[in-house]
């Protein structure tokens, strides 16, 4: 159960009533409910609920208390992250982290990219693009940590912009700068290089998928045979 404990005096708990309602509709075997803290403040007391909103999720272990921002998509992702639910939505191109769900993320087989940002980033919407262009490959999956929410993570983590973790080895976008330019080409082809993919930005295999690099040696050879024939 997801609970949300709110107020109807506060700003902030009317914005995300509509998202919250949203996330709701897209499970079977999750429940979403509300306590409104100026009606029941004995409830609020018990949780020791000292500001509005808070959400928490309550299985059969220890609550846990949100993070992250209000939208539809986080809610949903907190659930499945935290239980072995799972909605209905689409699949979600890029994972928005958090403290709960960063270290299993990287932790995960094959190749897991992450971008560290500060928002507002120019490069997030290139990076959900690139994301779907490799929706094809199971082994590659993408994330992305909000710096300014979960500055710890980023502190300890993110000496660089862009970071692959792949199979419990961390390999650096730029190894040079921090700062270094980031373009759907440069990191479609930092993921194909590393990752064994042949994957273009528009999700198309590149002309030379397949080819194998021994062959070009004796292939001005055919051609020339081809010809002369």
């Amino acid at each position: 159960i997801l609970v949300k404990f709110y107020s109807p005096n506060c700003d902030v708990c009317q914005e995300m009533e509509e998202p919250f309602n949203q996330a709701s509709q897209y499970f079977d075997d999750a429940l979403f409910g509300g306590v409104n803290c100026l009606k029941e403040k004995t409830v609020c007391e018990e949780e020791k609920i000292f500001g509005t909103p808070v959400i928490r999720l309550y299985t059969k272990k220890e609550p846990i208390e949100y993070i992250g921002d209000r939208s539809a998509d986080s809610f949903i992702d907190f659930v499945e992250e935290n239980t072995l639910v799972r909605s209905f939505r689409p699949p979600q191109p890029v994972k928005d982290l958090n403290p709960y769900t960063f270290q299993s993320f990287i932790s995960r087989p094959y190749c897991n990219l992450v971008k560290f940002y500060h928002p507002p980033c120019k490069f997030i919407p290139v990076l959900k693009q690139i994301a779907q262009a490799f929706e094809a490959d199971q082994n590659v999956s993408f994330g992305m940590v909000n710096c300014d929410k979960f500055r710890d993570i980023c502190d300890k983590n993110a000496d660089a912009q862009i970071i692959l973790y792949r199979n419990g080895r961390r390999i650096l976008f730029n190894r040079k700068s921090k700062d270094s330019i980031e373009t759907d080409k440069k990191v479609v082809s930092f993921l194909n290089r590393r990752c064994g993919t042949e994957r273009g930005f528009d999700g198309l295999l590149v002309d030379t998928a397949g080819l194998i690099k021994e062959a070009k040696k004796i292939h001005p050879e055919f051609q020339l045979v081809f010809y002369s024939s």
